[in-house]
């Protein structure tokens, strides 16, 4: 879930400081906080069965397959406290970084949308201030900006679109919400009925292709395929 790139930096300056880009402080803060706040969560929930050593193993182990979408897991996290489910399902809507194998929205436009977010907040206190959203030092332009925004748009528009065909056609909220997260981001296995120990062989025909449809949207980050249905890439 790394960037290629930044593996080829590394070995040609032979130096860990070639990867510390700002996409990198971010991805790994990340997955060190919410590895962090499951380990307390699940060893404070079920003190009594699991040790702080196996619960931290267990955190970190499904923090980085859920964030790299490789789909390993270690544990059924179904039965894990429901706090961490949230965190989970985060994971698997920002997915790995740029540049990587990895699937979901990508850490470099999440750590944009929220740096926008703070810019925004910061110029309802101080209207007339100028503010920069800056990555590895370089200011990004507006118009990457809407275009990062439009790309968040569309993937929760598609997820929606999914979790609407899923739940008229049986299937409760949660699981199609995490099944349609997950297809978008080609994890594998989601959350409710359909968590790690379980699979999608019950689902109706329907939620199948709409699910497929997801996952090959995901894979190749929705312009790609929906710029094949307009008329204006037939007419040139």
């Amino acid at each position: 879930s790394i960037n290629f790139s930044l593996h080829f930096r590394v070995l040609l300056t032979r130096s860990l400081k070639a990867m510390w880009t700002t996409e990198a402080q971010w991805y790994l803060s990340i997955l060190g906080i919410v590895t962090i706040v499951c380990t307390l969560t699940i060893w404070g929930k079920l003190e009594s069965t699991l040790g702080f050593e196996e619960s931290f193993r267990q955190s970190l182990f499904t923090v980085i397959c859920t964030a790299s979408s490789t789909g390993f897991t270690n544990v059924d996290y179904i039965y894990w406290p429901v706090g961490t489910h949230t965190l989970i399902l985060l994971l698997m809507f920002m997915g790995g970084m740029s540049g990587s194998t990895a699937g979901g929205l990508k850490c470099v436009r999440f750590a944009a949308a929220m740096k926008q977010l703070f810019k925004e907040l910061k110029k309802v206190v101080h209207p007339r201030a100028l503010y920069s959203i800056k990555i590895n030092d370089h200011s990004v332009p507006d118009d990457v900006i809407n275009a990062i925004w439009g790309f968040v748009f569309l993937y929760v528009t598609v997820c929606t679109s999914i979790v609407l065909v899923m739940t008229f056609q049986g299937v409760d909220l949660l699981s199609a919400t995490s099944a349609s997260i997950s297809a978008l981001s080609n994890i594998g296995p989601a959350l409710g009925d359909f968590g790690p120990y379980s699979n999608y062989a019950a689902l109706p025909t329907g939620s199948k292709i709409a699910l497929t449809g997801g996952m090959v949207l995901g894979r190749l980050e929705f312009y790609t395929l929906i710029v094949i249905f307009t008329t204006e890439y037939w007419r040139k």
